[in-house]
C-alpha cells in the first residue's frame, strides 16, 4: 500500500509539474501570438494607407507617359528657339548688309545700291526678324509651362517612388508578422497537444488511486480479521474464568456466531472453534 500511494504521489507531482511548466509555456505563446497580431492589424492600415496614397498619386505608367510627353515639348521648344534665333541671327547678317553698307554698292560685284532698296531690304529684314522674335516668345512661354509640367511630373513621380518603396517595405513587415504568426499558432497547437496527452497521466494516477482504496479497504478487512484472531488466541489460551464465562453464554455465541460466519470469514471461523473446544 506505501508503494501505491508513493506512485500515486510521485505521479500527481509528475501532472502538477508538467501542467505548470506546459501552461508556463502556453502563456508566453500566448503573449507573443497577441503581440504579433496587434503589429499585424497596425502593419496592415499601414499597408492600406501606403496603398491609397500611391493610388492618389496615379498610376506610374501613366505618369512615366506625361513624363515622356513633357519632355518631348520642352525638346521641342527649345530646337525651336535655338532654330528661330539662327534664323534671326542669318537675317540680321542680310539686313546688315544693305543698311550698314556705307558705299552704297555690293562689295562683291560693286553694284550701287539704291537708297530705296535699302530701305525696302531694312523693312523687310527687320519685320522678318520680329516675327521670329515673337515666336521666340510664345516658344518662351510655353516651355516655361512645359518645364514645370516637367517638373511637377518628376515630382510625382518621385514621390511614387518612395510610397512604392515605403509599400514594399511594409509588405515584406507584413509577410514577415503573419510567418511569426503562424509559427506561434503551431507552437500553441504543439502545447495544447502537450496538455491534451496529460490524460494519459492521469488515468495512471486514476489508476493509481483505484489501487490505493482496494488496498485500504483489503488492509482494512486484514486488520478487522486480526483483531477478531487475537480475540480468539486469547480465548483458546485461557481455561478458568473465560471458559467458564463462554461456557455460560455459549448458546447465544452460537446463535449470534453462525450468521455472521459467511461475513467475518476466518474470524468467527475462530470463535466457532472457541465454542466448540469449550463444549
Amino acid at each position: 500500500l506505501k508503494t501505491v500511494m508513493g506512485q500515486a504521489k510521485m505521479q500527481e507531482r509528475l501532472i502538477n509539474e508538467l501542467e505548470r511548466d506546459r501552461n508556463d509555456e502556453l502563456a508566453v505563446v500566448e503573449e507573443k501570438l497577441a503581440k504579433v497580431r496587434a503589429e499585424i492589424v497596425l502593419a496592415e492600415e499601414e499597408h492600406a494607407t501606403a496603398t491609397k496614397k500611391l493610388e492618389e498619386v496615379g498610376k506610374i505608367n501613366d505618369l512615366e507617359g506625361r513624363r515622356k510627353l513633357a519632355q518631348s515639348e520642352v525638346s521641342r521648344l527649345r530646337n525651336s528657339i535655338a532654330s528661330f534665333k539662327k534664323e534671326i541671327a542669318d537675317l540680321q547678317k542680310k539686313k546688315d548688309f544693305f543698311v550698314k553698307n556705307e558705299k552704297g554698292e555690293c562689295p562683291t560685284c560693286g553694284q550701287e545700291i539704291s537708297a530705296d532698296c535699302i530701305t525696302k531690304s531694312d523693312a523687310h529684314y527687320s519685320l522678318e526678324i520680329s516675327g521670329r522674335e515673337f515666336r521666340i516668345q510664345l516658344d518662351n512661354d510655353m516651355l516655361e509651362e512645359a518645364e514645370k509640367e516637367l517638373a511637377r511630373v518628376d515630382v510625382r513621380i518621385g514621390e511614387y517612388n518612395t510610397i512604392d518603396r515605403e509599400l514594399i517595405t511594409k509588405e515584406t513587415n507584413l509577410r514577415s508578422l503573419n510567418t511569426r504568426g503562424a509559427e506561434y499558432e503551431k507552437e500553441r497547437a504543439k502545447i495544447t497537444g502537450k496538455l491534451a496527452d496529460l490524460d494519459t497521466e492521469h488515468k495512471k494516477l486514476d489508476e493509481l488511486a483505484t489501487r490505493v482504496m482496494d488496498l485500504s479497504k483489503r488492509r482494512a478487512e486484514i486488520s478487522e480479521e486480526a483483531e477478531y484472531l487475537n480475540v480468539a488466541s486469547v480465548l483458546l489460551k485461557d481455561s478458568g474464568v473465560k471458559t467458564k464465562i463462554i461456557n455460560k453464554y455459549l448458546d447465544t455465541i452460537n446463535k449470534l456466531g453462525v450468521p455472521l460466519v459467511a461475513e467475518k470469514g476466518m474470524a468467527f471461523r475462530a470463535l466457532s472453534v472457541v465454542t466448540l473446544t469449550a463444549r
